[in-house]
């Protein structure tokens, strides 16, 4: 079975990150540039509202920030080795 996280590893639009986070129990807010994942905590992390793929590095900041709020760690190490960052 698939975990939502899974899916955000695998997200590269604005809409796929807001749909994965939502199943990952986040909410979404729209302000006036950005749309905003809410954690269930409270912590917000900023989503452009472009249309198509994001840039790389702003996928990657969006990710990392959500899996370090989410506390999955685990998934953000795979998703750096994944990506081939420490090589």
């Amino acid at each position: 079975m698939k975990k939502p996280h899974d899916e955000l590893k695998h997200a590269r639009t604005a809409e796929e990150i807001k749909a994965a986070v939502k199943r990952m129990g986040w909410s979404i807010e729209h302000g006036t540039k950005h749309d905003l994942a809410v954690s269930p905590s409270g912590a917000k992390v900023p989503i452009p509202r472009h249309k198509g793929d994001l840039p790389k590095g702003t996928l990657y900041s969006i990710i990392k920030r959500i899996l370090l709020l989410s506390g999955l760690l685990l998934a953000l190490l795979y998703l750096v080795i994944e990506s081939g960052l420490l090589h």
